[in-house]
């Protein structure tokens, strides 16, 4: 259940979707009672109907109350459904309890449960309908007339995807769905790659997992992959190098999506995709100065350096660097 906030121009919309939504579950309870009618008389489920009004109150207050007039279906993804379900089940099991606690049933319980189902497939289908009509679309020009898309239109970019955890999933969402025809450039997501063995051959939004880190340079050949987009986080800085040096045995360009901690703790605008940094390498942060240390004694002097084409020796320059910039110089030996 989510708090919400009561914003005056939300009204109308909520008023409109409350009727659509009444509309959904009285045409799914006629349809029920149709497929009762088969085998049961018309008349008593006709008397019993006033029950209807009922569960339709009753379904629209707990869609209200899980949120699903505060949001934004055209930018939630396939999750959304659980607040759909949720209501849902809830309220037909308000009305099935009522139901049977009658002692001469309102509503055949067939009927009821039925008739709830029906209703969350109208829910969802109508919150869906432009990912349903353009996904049934497509593979009707696909598959049955054979029109696919003229590749002169956009550039197309192939990619696959390293990593089919949380980071990987909003990832795929995003390419497939924020940044396509951009600019007149267009991503293919061709699989994804991952090693747990559980997730093999699985889909992820759509897009199946096609092997583990090994078979990288395999894929990437296979599938003419133009982009390799790494979408792993909190490993360790050993298997970070492993997999991209797989990534390096293929001609595709590399990209690393941002953790969550570097899109929240940023000060500015993080993009979707960055290149590969030294942290990468590490499997952490990098470790600068300690805040107790005094650089007093070496301020505006000239510092030689030795080994400072190393790792720790060109850090050490980068900080000694950043005290008087004008007039520290650093020399290598």
């Amino acid at each position: 259940m989510q708090k919400h906030l009561l914003v005056p121009h939300h009204f109308k919309r909520i008023v409109v979707w409350a009727i659509i939504d009444s509309l959904i579950i009285v045409f799914a309870y006629i349809a029920a009672f149709s497929v009762r009618a088969a085998t049961t008389p018309l008349e008593p489920l006709v008397k019993s109907f006033s029950f209807l009004g009922f569960i339709v109150g009753i379904t629209i207050v707990w869609l209200y109350i899980f949120g699903a007039y505060y949001r934004i279906w055209s930018r939630t993804s396939g999750h959304g459904i659980s607040t759909l379900l949720n209501a849902t089940l809830i309220s037909g099991l308000v009305a099935a309890t009522i139901n049977a606690a009658t002692t001469s049933h309102l509503l055949p319980m067939s009927v009821l449960i039925l008739g709830h189902s029906l209703a969350l497939v109208g829910f969802v289908t109508v919150r869906y309908r432009s990912r349903l009509i353009s996904g049934i679309s497509w593979r009707w020009r696909v598959i049955w007339l054979g029109q696919f898309p003229p590749s002169s239109q956009a550039e197309v970019t192939r990619v696959l995807v390293v990593g089919a955890g949380e980071s990987g999933q909003t990832t795929v969402w995003r390419l497939k769905h924020r940044f396509n025809l951009k600019e007149n450039q267009r991503y293919q997501i061709v699989g994804i790659v991952d090693d747990d063995t559980d997730k093999l051959g699985m889909y992820v939004e759509g897009c199946q997992v096609l092997g583990d880190r090994h078979m990288i340079p395999e894929l990437a050949q296979e599938h003419k992959i133009d982009l390799i987009i790494l979408a792993v986080h909190n490993i360790e800085g050993a298997s970070f190098r492993e997999i991209l040096n797989y990534c390096e045995r293929t001609s595709a360009m590399i990209k690393v999506v941002p953790s969550m901690l570097d899109l929240v703790s940023a000060k500015r605008g993080v993009p979707l995709l960055r290149d590969v940094q030294p942290e990468d390498y590490l499997g952490r942060q990098p470790i600068g100065r300690h805040k107790d240390v005094d650089f007093g004694p070496i301020t505006n002097k000239v510092v030689l350096v030795t080994g400072a084409a190393g790792s720790i020796g060109s850090e050490l320059s980068r900080q000694l660097a950043g005290q008087n910039p004008k007039r520290v110089s650093g020399k290598v030996v």
